[in-house]
């Protein structure tokens, strides 16, 4: 644990070519949603490391579990639920130990947050570097049952100015989506997920008139599931709200979106949206070959050309 640039990466990569010097079988969960190694920006991810390792991006998941976030501020036990779902899943291989990165999230809300990740996940050991707060440490040693806890010192050289984190972010969604072929659907055939809800049913005419009246809005299209709905509303504006049992997505929050591709819970792909048409057809850009039956939708645009991001506005309502 530590701030961001603290040195954890390194860290990790050191751990990671210890581990297999001493024929050690090593998991590898990585939990940072905004500046992540072995998934895309909106994701987390883990691997059974085979090989000695330069850079934790030598690397890339073999299970992912889809945010749509690139901040844990919104999704922080779903963020949680997806690691321990990673852990419990690839634990299932012959293994000797799990190292798990986390994100430098740690100041604020971040301490609560680092808290009850360890509550959740029940580390045996955890590594902090010196320079975190201190109250973090007094809180982690008050845990019954508390975990070793290991004081290290940050490893010099490892601070990335802001354009060179823009950078790494953006390579990586050119990494997962490079090479990519146009491929149409539409949305009323496949079941949408957001935030961890699945909406796989279509509503009629009628309840679209009667959600549209609800939301004082003109609604394009809806899915819902047992007691929710998502909306797509004829705005331009780039919003998307969430109140009561209501998702809602402006029609033009679609254009350069970055969504996971898969079936059911699990993401194997992922995809851009490069154009949206009438009748609820959507035109996505990807490399990924196989079947799905899930989208999964994030907050996160990308530019065709994969050089911008930009985060979508949300806004969650009581």
């Amino acid at each position: 644990m530590g701030e961001t640039d603290s040195g954890k990466s390194t860290l990790t990569s050191y751990l990671v070519n210890l581990a297999l010097m001493r024929d050690l079988r090593a998991i590898l969960v990585d939990g940072d949603i905004g500046q992540g190694d072995l998934a895309p920006p909106g994701c987390i991810g883990a691997v059974i490391v085979r090989n000695k390792i330069y850079d934790l991006r030598d690397l890339r998941a073999e299970i992912f579990g889809f945010l749509g976030f690139t901040s844990p501020r919104y999704v922080r036990d779903l963020t949680i639920e997806r690691m321990k779902k990673a852990v419990s899943y690839i634990e299932e291989k012959e293994h000797d130990l799990c190292i798990i990165n986390t994100d430098g999230y740690v100041a604020d809300e971040g301490m609560d947050y680092k808290l009850d990740m360890v509550q959740e996940l029940k580390p045996d050991i955890i590594v902090c570097f010196k320079d975190t707060d201190k109250e973090l440490f007094k809180r982690l040693k008050d845990f019954d049952d508390a975990p070793i806890i290991l004081v290290v010192d940050k490893p010099k050289g490892v601070v990335k100015s802001p354009s060179e984190r823009s950078e790494r972010r953006l390579n990586q969604y050119s990494r997962f989506l490079k090479d990519g072929k146009d491929l149409s659907i539409g949305l009323s055939r496949i079941k949408l997920n957001f935030m961890e809800d699945f909406y796989e049913h279509n509503v009629s005419n009628i309840e679209l008139k009667e959600i549209a009246k609800i939301l004082s809005s003109s609604i394009l299209f809806a899915k819902k599931n047992d007691n929710k709905v998502i909306a797509f509303r004829s705005n331009m504006n780039d919003l998307i709200e969430m109140f009561g049992r209501f998702t809602i997505f402006n029609q033009s929050s679609l254009r350069g979106m970055f969504v996971g591709l898969g079936s059911n819970d699990d993401v194997f792909g992922f995809a851009q949206i490069v154009k949206s048409h009438p009748n609820q057809i959507i035109t996505l850009n990807t490399n990924f070959k196989s079947n799905f039956d899930t989208l999964f939708l994030s907050t996160i645009r990308i530019s065709q050309n994969l050089r911008n991001e930009s985060i979508l506005p949300f806004l969650r309502k009581s």
